[in-house]
């Protein structure tokens, strides 16, 4: 008896540690604002020394939940902004903690070139700036281009069909279709396309980031289209290095728990009277993020640049070659029961949405017909596969008095293919076969039956050819002294 007295005390003792433990648990929430009290999207908010973080959303508000007692040191960060940090002491209560951050009056004077005649500081620009250095950039540990712009304030990109074909739009400016309609991205001052919701064709599709980057440029609001097309919501200017600035990197990345490989390089240095030349590139190969039976991701891009100083002026002359082949990812089926006001959303019966993918090694063909009318057979492996080669000049020249000439002009040639299966159908496989005729049944590749109850996904393949995206573009700017000089 003595014995079940002592076991029952223990037990309760137990319990009421388990008990303690799982109420001790706060939240820390709040609303970070700019010093003018404007709320600021996009603030990345973390517990130093933790795994702990939220991301505040468009009215400025923030959450960390789950949160134990203990002493903290909260840091919110964002780009243009002095980094906010403050102790916090968590002790079985919710924590309120607003904050206000300050701009960066280091960056207010870096100069930007996107979206003005004349390139000038930020604190002397009128328009909304957001300058990205590649140290930001790594911290956010993109997987596509379009991943970047996540981190501009304002910027929605949605990024989950692949490297390419991303959903990038500005706040307070409607979504009327997919790309980047109403967002112009350019490299190095100019279009990479004139139009960023061409079917099939988008803009970030002949993109990629590399450590080629010196920094990219965004500006929001409409004073962007009066600059450039496509662009009332806003421009995002991705800036290559020119090499004078002497030196290089290397470096390789690996999937942790997916089959990718990555190296990206560049190099630069002064190699004449100043006379500057820059190369950087990648090359990948890899399944990618889902699994698709082959090696969905393979290609790379190589860029160069030769650059010449002059007392009043200087000439820039730069290429490009890409030729990546990625993985196109369209809607994968899922499994939703419950009700439409509480919804459980799931995998469907031997398919795991969030790693499989409708790509398969035993679909890697597709029969079309081309132009003339004559069968074709298209490679599915292709993915989405853009060829671009670009050969571009700038020149920018002091004429006196403060009056300026300068010009930018590149041509491309672009062209590619955007091969992938798009599931039209997901049904068992009866009502799959009986689709094909009375009597008709479904089989796998090694001849044996489809279970009739079993789900099956009918596929239409989008099979389409890149043929001629080809554009030229020039800048010429001259421009005299503002009334202010």
């Amino acid at each position: 008896m003595k014995n079940y007295t002592n076991l029952k005390q223990l037990c309760s003792v137990l319990l009421f540690l388990v008990a303690t433990m799982s109420f001790a648990q706060s939240k820390i929430s709040g609303t970070i604002n700019d010093d003018k009290g404007v709320p600021i999207p996009g603030v990345n908010v973390v517990l130093d020394g933790t795994t702990k973080g939220a991301v505040t959303d468009f009215d400025g508000k923030y959450a960390i939940t789950n949160v134990e007692d203990g002493n903290y040191t909260l840091k919110a960060s964002s780009i243009g902004y002095v980094t906010f940090s403050k102790s916090v002491k968590v002790n079985g209560a919710d924590v309120i903690i607003n904050a206000s951050l300050a701009a960066d009056l280091n960056s207010l004077d870096q100069v930007i070139i996107t979206g003005v005649v004349n390139p000038r500081s930020k604190i002397e620009s009128s328009i909304s700036v957001t300058t990205m250095q590649p140290a930001t950039i790594q911290q956010s540990a993109p997987r596509t281009t379009a991943e970047i712009f996540r981190t501009i304030p304002g910027i929605r990109a949605e990024s989950s069909g692949g490297e390419g074909n991303a959903n990038i739009a500005v706040r307070g400016v409607p979504i009327s279709s997919g790309g980047s309609k109403y967002v112009q991205l350019q490299e190095d001052g100019l279009p990479v396309l004139l139009y960023g919701d061409i079917s099939f064709g988008t803009a970030d599709i002949f993109t990629r980031f590399d450590y080629n980057v010196k920094r990219i440029e965004a500006i929001r609001g409409g004073s962007a289209s009066t600059l450039t097309s496509n662009g009332p919501g806003g421009i995002i200017n991705i800036i290559s290095k020119t090499g004078k600035n002497e030196g290089g990197a290397i470096g390789t990345t690996f999937g942790l728990d997916y089959n990718s490989f990555r190296t990206d390089f560049s190099y630069g240095t002064e190699i004449g009277d100043n006379l500057y030349f820059h190369t950087g590139g990648f090359y990948r190969a890899g399944e990618g993020v889902r699994e698709t039976g082959f090696t969905a991701n393979n290609g790379g891009q190589l860029k160069l640049s030769l650059t010449k100083e002059f007392e009043n002026g200087s000439v820039r002359v730069y290429a490009k070659y890409l030729n990546d082949r990625a993985a196109a990812y369209l809607p994968m089926p899922i499994q939703v029961t419950g009700t439409n006001s509480n919804p459980d959303w799931g995998n469907a019966p031997n398919f795991d949405a969030t790693r499989g993918s409708l790509h398969s090694a035993n679909l890697t063909q597709t029969v079309r017909l081309g132009a003339d009318g004559q069968v074709q057979r298209g490679d599915v492996t292709e993915g989405m596969n853009p060829l671009s080669t670009s050969i571009g000049m700038q020149a920018n020249f002091d004429l006196g008095n403060n009056w300026k000439v300068s010009n930018n002009g590149r041509f491309s040639s672009n062209n590619g293919t955007f091969v992938s299966p798009f599931p039209s159908q997901v049904a068992d496989a009866n009502t799959i076969a009986d689709s094909f005729g009375t009597g008709s049944t479904l089989a796998f590749t090694d001849g044996s039956p489809v279970g009739g109850n079993s789900l099956v996904a009918r596929i239409h393949m989008f099979d389409v050819e890149l043929n001629n995206f080809n554009n030229f573009m020039n800048c010429l700017l001259y421009t005299s002294p503002s009334p202010r000089d």
